[in-house]
Parts: C-alpha cells; structure tokens; sequence
C-alpha cells in the first residue's frame, strides 16, 4: 500500500507503511534465530500500523507524497472517476484505500480535491437580473438557514449559510457560539424558498419538500474569540450528519481563488443574499473600499474593520442590512458563482453611509479546505 498515515496525538512512529501479507509469509519460512527476531520486529511492527489505522476525517499522505485526508469515495472526485473508469473496482483503489472497512470505503484524497469545482458548483437553473428581487424558487440553491428552538417552542431562523459540499455549509462563527441563550441549536435547513409554506410553489411549478440536515460536527475558525465586539475571523463551517442529496434547489456554491479574482472581480458585481421576513431574496451591491466605512463604524458602532473583513454596500443606494447573519456575499465569474464573504456584522443604523461587514472567503480558503471531509 501506498497510503500513509501521519502521526496522530503526538505519536513518536511517524509514517507507516500497510505490510503485504507475502513479507510475512516469506518471514515465517526464515530458520534460526534470526528469523524469531525478524519475526517479533514484524509483529511489533503490524501492532503499531493496526493501532493507527486510519478513520474517516484523519490527515494521511497521497501517493504523490502530498497531504491528505481520509475521506469517503464519493467525496473525492478523481478518485471516484477512476474507479468508475476502470473494469476492476477494488484493484483501482488499491493503492489510494486508507481504511480498513470496504463501506464505507475510505480514500486519502488530496485536500484540493474533497470540494467540488466548476461546473460541479455555481450553478443555479434561473437567474433573473433586476436591480432587487424576491429570489425565484429555484434560485440561490446553495442558501441555508440554521434553525434553532426557542425556549417557548417556536422555531427561530437566527442565522443562514452557504453549502459548499454535500457535507458543509460556511456560515458566521457566532451563530454558534454566542447565540441568545433563550435559543437551542436544532439543524440545518436546505432546499427552502418561503419558510411559511411547507410546500413551494411558484405560479403553477412546485418543488420538493426542503431537507432538514441534523449537525453532526461544528468547526469554528481557531482564532475566532466569542465576544469579540470586532468580530474578528467569525467563520465557521457545520458538518452534516450524511450527505445531502443535490436537486434543483439545492446545489452547493464555489469556493474562490486569489488567480480567479485578480482577473475577473471587477468585471461582475456581487449580490447580497438571504430571507427578506418569509421569502428569499436577494440584492445587488457592491464591495466598498475598507476606509470608506471605518470612520463611521468607530462613530456608530465602536467597532474597528478588521483586515479580513469585507465593507458592503452601494452609498447611493439602499443599504441591505434586511440580511441575517451568516449569509452569503456572492458573485458570478465566467458562468459560475462563487462565495465572496459571509455575513458577520450588520449596522446598528441602516443609514446608506455605513456598509455591512462580510468575513472575506479568500481569506479562509486553505482552512475552509484542510477542514472539510
């Protein structure tokens, strides 16, 4: 096997290689005492790699020597493709499989290959381009809300998100921490256009039912500190408990690349995205230099722009701050849509001088990346 394993919790070993059943047997045809030695290393050898085998979500080295982590099949797209290219299923993963279970079967896939690319993400069935619209029902496939229970039992929509796989959304890291606490943290909802029907439709087509996801792991960013008026690093990523089921309406969104937007983000603007009281919506706007809006969020809000942040919003029109929190700062690039920011602050006043605060994707991407599985 070629699929190492990186030490885990400090582990003094290293890296170890899966031994082929064929070394042992050529051992045990060894004679002397020598062989005895040989044998014991052997064995002591097999206990260490069996006592670090591999489990989903564990760091792990491709066979290019690059690092990777230990993911199912269907989340690791060349990978998938190989095997579904070849005649022989198992022999084409022979040497990519890191775990010791055939289901789920487990691979070391490449950190840059878990999340999917265009035209696997970005894509949406409609887009109506207006100056401010209620978002058609198959549009923004990618918005999530995060539900929460309050404590008389009405359900809260406190916060939205962003899928960016079938496993992930982005969203604010104090939706999750620091929430009121007369909320409790329920689930992820996808797939929804109005909350207040439990079926969409829109003139005379419908959709699906949306997908309730439970939260099975909350990965807030390490540098986020809860409290902190200036909401410095407020991102962070939830963790389904299975992977969703891609439809018309739900679709995850691109991540961005420095390369993509040194060369295409002036050519297109973004769009402010989340539920205007029952429906989605969405709005253009447009990304304002950092010292346009400093000066006034020290006067309104004691609050200093952090370098990570994004400043939004068109002084010459109005401002959206109708948005929750954890909703998405989007933008299309050479036909595919890609997540600018994720909403973190909303001004106290909606005057048109004061833009909105989104914590800058690109910022995050190798974190968002070394954090999804």
């Amino acid at each position: 096997m070629q699929c190492k394993a990186l030490p885990r919790n400090g582990s003094p070993f290293g890296s170890f290689v899966r031994l082929p059943f064929p070394t042992i047997q050529a051992m045990a045809s060894t004679s002397g005492s020598s062989a005895v030695l040989r044998w014991f290393l052997l064995t002591t050898l097999l206990a260490i790699a069996i006592g670090q085998a591999l489990e989903l979500g564990d760091d792990c080295l491709t066979r290019a020597g690059d690092r990777g982590r230990c993911v199912e099949i269907e989340r690791c797209g060349p990978l998938l493709a190989r095997r579904e290219r070849s005649n022989n299923k198992t022999e084409a993963l022979g040497d990519f499989m890191c775990g010791d279970t055939t289901s789920p079967v487990l691979v070391c896939c490449s950190r840059n290959s878990t999340l999917p690319e265009p035209p696997q993400c970005g894509t949406q069935s409609a887009f109506r381009k207006l100056l401010h619209t209620q978002a058609h029902i198959n549009e923004l496939p990618w918005m999530a809300l995060i539900e929460y229970t309050h404590y008389d039992g009405r359900t809260i929509y406190y916060c939205d998100g962003v899928l960016i796989d079938a496993r992930n959304i982005l969203t604010a890291a104090h939706c999750l921490e620091g929430f009121p606490k007369t909320l409790r943290l329920e689930r992820v909802r996808l797939g929804e256009w109005n909350v207040s029907s439990s079926i969409d439709c829109e003139e005379e087509y419908c959709t699906d039912a949306p997908v309730d996801q439970g939260i099975g792991k909350i990965i807030v960013h390490p540098d986020y500190r809860r409290g902190d008026w200036n909401h410095g690093h407020d991102i962070a990523l939830v963790r389904f408990t299975r992977d969703v089921t891609y439809s018309e309406t739900i679709r995850p969104i691109c991540l961005p690349s420095v390369e993509l937007l040194s060369s295409n983000s002036n050519r297109s603007p973004v769009i402010v995205a989340g539920w205007e009281e029952e429906v989605k919506g969405w709005a253009y706007s447009t990304i304002r230099p950092q010292e346009q809006c400093a000066s006034s969020y020290r006067t309104q809000q004691l609050l200093t722009i952090q370098p990570e942040h994004l400043c939004v919003g068109d002084p010459h029109e109005p401002n959206n701050c109708r948005y929750t929190a954890g909703s998405p700062l989007v933008q299309q690039i050479n036909g595919s849509w890609y997540v600018r920011g994720i909403g973190c602050v909303q001004p106290s006043s909606c005057a048109s001088t004061v833009g909105n605060l989104y914590t800058d994707v690109l910022e995050y991407v190798e974190w968002i990346r070394d954090n999804v599985y």
